[in-house]
């Protein structure tokens, strides 16, 4: 699954504790490369809960992206947030659960430069996996990316 992928998965099998099982949108920002074993992808889920980001919300300081419905291909309009753990499934998780999973589409270049310039500062996000992601953007065509520190 190439970085920009915006996928449904129905039933997702890894909720967080206490959630239940249900679908989940994500956006695929690449993985750790064919020279790992396994190879992992990265997986940032979105909320449609925008206000929990405006003022006053208990989400309002977390460093996040506002991705609208009119020009991506999520149903409604959402939130990718950086300050929250991304998913890592294999490769062959994801690969046993295919019939789960609906591609919607591809965010486009403008979103995934202003999602890599959020991920390379955050402190939550290791240095390795910050250079999977940028690896995994130039694999798209999506060059001239400052490197992580």
């Amino acid at each position: 699954m190439d970085a920009g992928t915006v996928i449904k998965w129905n039933n997702f099998p890894f909720p967080r504790i206490g959630d239940v099982i249900k679908p989940r949108w994500f956006v695929c920002l690449g993985s750790s490369g064919a020279l790992s074993e396994p190879v992992f992808l990265y997986l940032y889920t979105t909320t449609t809960n925008i206000d929990d980001f405006e003022q006053g919300g208990k989400r309002e300081r977390h460093t996040h992206c506002h991705l609208r419905a009119s020009d991506t291909p999520f149903d409604e309009d959402c939130v990718l947030d950086i300050d929250v753990d991304m998913y890592t499934p294999t490769e062959s998780q994801v690969i046993k659960d295919l019939k789960n999973i609906e591609v919607k589409g591809r965010l486009n270049e403008q979103y995934m430069r202003m999602i890599y310039n959020l991920i390379i500062r955050s402190s939550k996000i290791s240095k390795k996996i910050k250079i999977d992601i940028h690896d995994s953007f130039n694999k798209i065509g999506i060059t001239g990316l400052k490197m992580p520190k």
